[in-house]
């Protein structure tokens, strides 16, 4: 089963209808469907065979959708990569994943040129003004011979792999399969009701599996794609108004982006009618306004790239339990359990676990890592939460010190690897603290060494040079010591507990 059948169902049974718009932007089922026979032919012709991996590194763009649908077209794995990564992060997953071929935005040449230097690679010239050198990904499928057929494939080969921070800091690569994305679009389209009528607008990253989902879910449903290679509100309201757009994704940092901005007063959103947020808090004062300003239904995700993203789902009738991150999603099976896995009584905390067809093959090469992760069947998500009578879930910490800031994780052993590697750092603690745009910061406490003095300014470059941008602390506490527990270990509960007195929403 290779999910490429939804691209040659679209194609056969609607070859004229529009499957990407935008500005300057329409091309049909049909249309699509021969690019991508062409592009998985040329990616062929090169000797990239099923079960490779293919490395995209860009920004939005509508051919990040060709190269998704032509590598599964082909049964190769597609491995996207994070642009806001550093380029040691970069590195590190183009080797960890193997990746034979890279398909590069003109943005990111220099970086692909330090990190993998004899790497093959197609460069996506930006269809912005501005873009740079030529476009080499044209060059590549105009020559080249289309493949017909899509490969057959097994429903458990995998379609791609998703890099995520591990708790050591060490990236980790999500396994998913056909069948799992599958399920997740099949899962999507029935939640949020989306049809072949829709229009879906590709604003939060195409790099994220959140966005992954979401392409596939829209080409289940046969809608179509639009995309938004920047995100600003005022380019987001465009676009919408543009391809009248009618859903959409979008991390709680944009939406407050969005509704503080003033842009919503003159434009067109009556298109507009679904909103798909989370990957992070949101706060009380921007749910309200969303759900005051926005012409559209708000549905709150709970999720993880190891269960294909979606576990839990909020409803726009569901909002008046904002607290709650919804019940779990149909065909997926979510327990808050002890240790031993077994169900806790409602209101009591455990750590939610996950089980159903969207849940990862496994982490690629990490084969301890998920035996660690699976259990009996159960995905852990070293997430802890609580279970009300109706089945909602109340999420309360994470058993992981990872922090979520504008939708990206953020590993707090990494970012205390990065300070730490400062002479002038004796110790250091990170964790993640309340933010009204992001949801949480990075904040950093640090001790000095002695002798030493502590330069907020200093730090945050020397993080910036060794660790992705969103990583670096966003504000810095000097203390004299750090707390520990008996076993030596930085109780960070107590480091959280001041700055999350009283707030309610936490870390969804």
């Amino acid at each position: 089963m290779n999910l490429a059948y939804l691209l040659d169902r679209a194609a056969d049974e609607t070859p004229e209808r529009a499957a990407m718009v935008g500005r300057d932007l329409h091309v049909t089922w049909g249309q699509l469907r021969e690019r991508v026979r062409r592009l998985a032919g040329a990616l062929w012709g090169f000797g990239i065979a099923d079960g490779d991996r293919v490395a995209m590194l860009s920004g939005n763009d509508p051919r990040c959708l060709e190269i998704h649908l032509a590598l599964a077209w082909m049964g190769a794995v597609i491995v996207p990569l994070n642009t806001r990564l550093s380029e040691a992060d970069l590195g590190f997953e183009l080797h960890d994943s193997g990746a034979r071929f890279a398909f590069v935005g003109d943005r990111w040449v220099e970086t692909a040129e330090a990190i993998a230097p004899t790497l093959p690679r197609a460069v996506l010239r930006s269809r912005e003004a501005g873009g740079r050198g030529r476009d080499s990904f044209e060059e590549f499928l105009v020559s080249a011979r289309p493949m017909r057929n899509f490969a057959t494939v097994a429903p458990d080969s995998t379609l791609g792999i998703f890099y995520t921070g591990g708790t050591t800091g060490v990236p980790k690569g999500v396994m998913l399969s056909h069948q799992n994305m599958l399920a997740n679009a099949t899962i999507m389209t029935g939640g949020l009701g989306y049809t072949a009528e829709d229009v879906h607008l590709h604003a939060s990253p195409m790099f994220h599996v959140g966005d992954v989902g979401c392409v596939w879910a829209a080409l289940f449903a046969g809608g179509a794609h639009a995309f938004l290679p920047v995100f600003t509100p005022g380019g987001f309201v465009g676009a919408v108004a543009r391809a009248r757009v009618t859903t959409t994704m979008l991390a709680p940092s944009m939406i407050t982006l969005l509704v503080r901005s003033g842009a919503l007063e003159a434009a067109d959103l009556s298109s507009w009618t679904t909103l798909l947020y989370g990957g992070s808090s949101i706060t009380v004062d921007t749910l309200r306004r969303a759900l005051a300003d926005l012409p559209c239904r708000l549905f709150q995700s709970y999720g993880l790239a190891e269960a294909t993203q979606g576990v839990c789902l909020l409803r726009p009738e569901e909002h008046v339990r904002a607290r709650s991150c919804g019940r779990p999603m149909l065909g997926v099976q979510v327990r808050v359990a002890d240790v031993r896995l077994d169900a806790v009584a409602p209101g009591e905390p455990g750590e939610i676990v996950v089980r159903g067809p969207t849940v990862m093959k496994g982490y690629w090469r990490r084969s301890l890592e998920t035996a660690e992760a699976l259990r009996g069947g159960w995905l852990r998500t070293g997430d802890l939460a609580t279970v009300d009578e109706d089945g909602f879930v109340y999420l309360l910490d994470r058993q992981r010190d990872m922090i979520i800031s504008g939708g990206e994780n953020v590993y707090s052993a990494e970012v205390e690897n990065a300070l730490s590697s400062h002479p002038v750092v004796a110790d250091c603690a990170v964790i993640g603290v309340p933010d009204p745009m992001w949801g949480e910061r990075v904040h950093a406490i640090v001790v000095a060494a002695p002798g030493a003095a502590i330069v907020e300014a200093e730090l945050a470059l020397h993080c910036r040079r060794l660790i992705g941008g969103y990583k670096v602390p966003r504000s810095f506490e000097v203390r004299d010591e750090l707390p520990r527990t008996a076993a030596g270990t930085v109780p960070k509960g107590v480091l959280r507990e001041p700055y999350w007195r009283g707030k309610t929403r936490e870390i969804h």
